[in-house]
């Protein structure tokens, strides 16, 4: 697959990478470990001689990846081993990096594993269990995500968002439900109508008064935003400590 580099070269410098930092690698054509700069940037670990270069010497893109600890001559080693339709490495592409101390080595690893596309369906599968578990905890029934998209989708058909208010995917979960929130806000204030005003003893609203739509999905996407936000924090925090009990481990044993 080939990319233009101005392309690359813009996606790079549009904003703070993830993670950069200097790794020794070692591929399949070069025998000897090479010291390069490394950035990475979603799902893409762009490389170059120096920090102050700016001309890439290539890109690793980290899908169908796993990212582990291994046994080599220098140390603080780690690999990227590509697979195809099944986790079976053998036959297929590997780099071997070597880090300069042990906390790099985990920070690297740790970093490029939650990188590629597998690490977030994992995130959503937990998630959606959580949700299905408090649901019924609460005595409630959960929406199954067919349900969700219809929902969706009809509510899109009856009120269209401007495509200043558009949410695109981010590496990071937060960004997405911030990015709807702030549309939703703006929305709600630039609508002429208001909220219908009446005493709370005074007669029923008619069948003639409305309510505006998107006010109505804003309160809701805040409501249920603060929760799901808490989970992903405390189901992020979990994760992490997992990561790092099992890859100490491993580290001792080497």
């Amino acid at each position: 697959m080939k990319i233009h580099g101005k392309i690359l070269h813009h996606y790079l410098s549009s904003g703070a990478p993830d993670k950069e930092g200097y790794l020794y690698k070692k591929g399949e054509l070069n025998t000897s470990y090479q010291k390069r700069w490394f950035s990475l940037k979603g799902n893409l670990l762009f490389y170059r001689e120096r920090q102050s270069e700016r001309d890439l010497l290539g890109v690793i893109v980290l899908e169908r990846c796993i990212v582990q600890l291994c046994d080599s001559e220098e140390l603080f080693a780690f690999s990227v081993s590509f697979y195809g339709d099944t986790e079976d490495t053998d036959g297929l592409r590997t780099y071997k990096f070597s880090a300069e101390d042990q906390a790099s080595q985990e920070s690297w690893v740790k970093a490029l594993h939650s990188a590629h596309h597998s690490y977030l369906d994992l995130l959503v599968q937990d998630l959606h269990q959580q949700y299905i578990e408090a649901a019924r905890n609460a005595g409630i029934e959960p929406v199954d995500s067919k349900s969700a998209k219809e929902m969706m989708s009809n509510f899109q058909k009856t009120h269209k968002l401007s495509a200043s208010n558009s949410v695109f995917y981010t590496p990071n979960e937060n960004q997405m439900l911030q990015a709807l929130s702030s549309g939703c806000k703006q929305v709600a204030k630039r609508s002429p109508k208001l909220w219908p005003k009446r005493h709370t003893l005074g007669p029923a609203p008619s069948a003639m008064e409305k309510v505006e739509p998107m006010q109505d999905f804003c309160q809701l996407h805040e409501y249920f935003g603060k929760e799901v936000r808490q989970l992903i924090a405390e189901w992020q925090k979990k994760r992490l400590e997992k990561m790092m009990r099992a890859e100490g481990n491993l580290i001792d044993l080497g």
